[in-house]
């Protein structure tokens, strides 16, 4: 029998916003990855409308003819970014689900893409400013990335979860048979 050290270090590890539910896949990991798209995609669709209106309101001044050259233009590039985003989205995971992070690795890149996002913000301002025309499409992007990251079947940081804590088992097995 494996002693209860090895047991205890066999456990699933927590994974960012995911806690232990990925390991199970149970009621408890859908209803969090369905908050969390709904959330992410809720604040995407508020800021789209915010970022369309003001788009509204600065071709308001423009004839009717330049007016709906630039919206179809404006619906164009919104359906191509939005295809853009979603490609761009699914070649990234399926990059990382040849390389899946660590458990580890997962809390640290966390940590790093939340130190980035605050400074992102600051110079995201200042760049919107002169971006808004164009401002519905990068939307239209970022949903189609986060629509791709919903509808992936496994995240590439629950495979390298997966893989380490196999790792750990066949480890914590090799140790209790080494014991013997």
């Amino acid at each position: 029998m494996a002693s209860r050290a090895s047991s205890e270090s066999a456990e699933p590890a927590k994974l960012p916003l995911l806690g232990t539910s990925w390991y199970r896949r149970g009621a408890g990991y859908w209803a969090r990855r369905i908050a969390l798209a709904g959330f992410l995609l809720m604040g995407l669709l508020l800021l789209g409308f915010f970022v369309t209106g003001v788009y509204l309101r600065i071709v308001a001044g423009l004839s009717p003819t330049v007016r709906l050259v630039c919206h179809i233009a404006q619906i164009l590039a919104c359906c191509a970014f939005l295809a853009w985003g979603w490609k761009a989205a699914r070649r990234q995971i399926q990059e990382k689900r040849l390389n899946p992070p660590t458990p580890t690795g997962a809390w640290q890149r966390q940590r790093e893409d939340s130190r980035r996002g605050m400074s992102l913000a600051i110079v995201g301002r200042v760049v919107a400013l002169f971006a808004m025309p164009v401002l519905p499409a990068v939307i239209a992007y970022l949903i189609g990335a986060v629509c791709a990251g919903v509808f992936a079947r496994e995240l590439p940081m629950e495979i390298g979860a997966r893989r380490s804590l196999e790792r750990e088992r066949e480890r914590s097995g090799a140790d209790s048979a080494g014991r013997r």
